[in-house]
């Protein structure tokens, strides 16, 4: 079954407590139950925001959170991730550290937030196996893991803990998912959780080759955004939004209905910054766009773009 997430990237960082809450209170609303955090959000205060709020509100919702990656400091003093160790005990130390923040006894889902070369998979699973009988995760899953990574995963998930969900990078323009990553997903019954749904924003219309660039857009407060909006991408951007256009239809509606449409078992995640944001996505998530406009935005994008060679790699830092 297909459904919404709410991504929490964001709280604790564009998002204060109280615009969080807002987000949150909304989503709820509007039936969404399922949200996506990690201890790298906002320095751990996503987790903490998101903790707080739903123990106010006590109604049932699916947390995912997840562990493997660490901050570090770059030589140019910038901030990068790095995988930190997926043994029992940065497995144990980080559940912990979540479940106190989320103010939560058991974590719904714990998703590998890498893959850590240097830690065997084994160790990895037993050390999960032994927090689920311990009732400190209900069931696992990975992100950011490419093909190879996931089957020598699924290979030794024998008497582990329910292993249920895979998260990626997917979108309409960004399929490198696609041929083999989602299909093993679903050969298996795991469900896929997809982020950036919408492109890091490009596939809600607002960018192109004349549009000037909002001043609060991510990509006018991301050189690494800007960077991936090459004129190429701008050209197709131009060329999808004004078909969406010319059948009465937004782009962010073509986008989401597409991803929903596409395959039987997905949650998409929406990474909002404002309610106006989170009610102008769930309203496009919902507006069902003819099967005509799909097969001539598919036309575009294969004459003037590879979609399954982006993003570059599965795992992104």
């Amino acid at each position: 079954m297909n459904k919404i997430g709410i991504g929490a990237l964001h709280m604790g960082t564009l998002l204060d407590k109280e615009a969080s809450r807002k987000v949150i209170l909304r989503a709820l609303e509007n039936g969404v139950s399922f949200f996506d955090t990690a201890p790298l959000y906002g320095n751990f205060r996503s987790e903490e925001i998101l903790g707080e709020v739903l123990q106010e509100v006590r109604q049932e919702v699916t947390i995912c959170t997840k562990v493997g990656l660490k901050i570090f400091e770059r030589k140019d003093k910038r901030f990068g991730v790095e995988v930190a160790p997926l043994n029992l005990v940065n497995l144990r130390r980080s559940v912990e550290a979540s479940l106190k923040r989320l103010k939560r006894d058991a974590i719904d889902l714990l998703l590998l937030h890498a893959f850590d070369p240097a830690t065997p998979i084994r160790e990895t699973l037993e050390g999960l196996s032994i927090l689920f009988r311990e009732g400190k995760i209900k069931s696992f899953g990975c992100s950011n893991f490419n093909p190879k990574q996931l089957r020598v995963l699924l290979s030794q998930t024998n008497g582990a803990p329910p292993f249920i969900a895979a998260q990626c990078h997917y979108n309409m323009i960004e399929r490198r998912a696609a041929p083999s990553f989602i299909p093993m997903c679903e050969k298996k019954n795991i469900c896929v959780i997809v982020n950036r749904a919408l492109a890091r924003g490009a596939l809600t219309g607002q960018y192109g080759v004349e549009k000037k660039m909002r001043e609060q857009s991510r990509a006018a407060m991301s050189p690494r955004i800007q960077k991936w909006l090459t004129p190429r991408k701008l050209k197709l951007l131009d060329a999808l939004d004004s078909t969406a256009k010319e059948h009465g239809v937004s782009l962010m509606q073509i986008s989401l209905q597409w991803l929903l449409k596409k395959h039987s078992q997905m949650i998409v995640l929406l990474g909002v910054r404002n309610l106006d944001q989170l009610d102008e996505c769930l309203r496009a998530s919902r507006e069902e766009v003819p099967q005509s406009v799909f097969e001539e935005i598919e036309l575009i994008i294969s004459e003037g773009f590879d979609v399954f060679q982006h993003p570059p790699r599965y795992f992104e830092k």
